[in-house]
């Protein structure tokens, strides 16, 4: 009996792979990313942007999981019109929490 694995999250493109990681060479719209860097490395990386109903929480970034990025990276929010609005949109809920407390 063999076992069936489920199918990839996502389509291997020329943007992503499979999981999600956005490719080196890709050209994105600044709205679709934020940039990263690990601690101590000074290269940038990419995290694709994603719902939280579509985020794999371990190689795209959502609402639910950017938190925990921060952890071991430095979340270059500023960077793009897409970190941007995802800090916004952070920053909104952590208000909302606060204020139902």
């Amino acid at each position: 009996m063999s076992v069936r694995l489920p199918a990839p999250f996502y389509r291997d493109t020329s943007v992503h792979d499979e999981d999600g990681a956005v490719k080196p060479a890709a050209q994105m719209s600044s709205n679709e990313y934020v940039r990263i860097r690990a601690e101590g490395s000074p290269k940038p990386g990419r995290l694709w942007i994603r719902p939280v109903r579509n985020c794999n929480h371990g190689v795209t970034i959502c609402e639910e999981c950017a938190e925990s990025w921060e952890f071991d990276h430095a979340v270059d929010y500023h960077w793009t019109l897409g970190g941007r609005a995802l800090l916004q949109r952070l920053l909104n809920v952590d208000n909302t929490d606060s204020e139902v407390a």
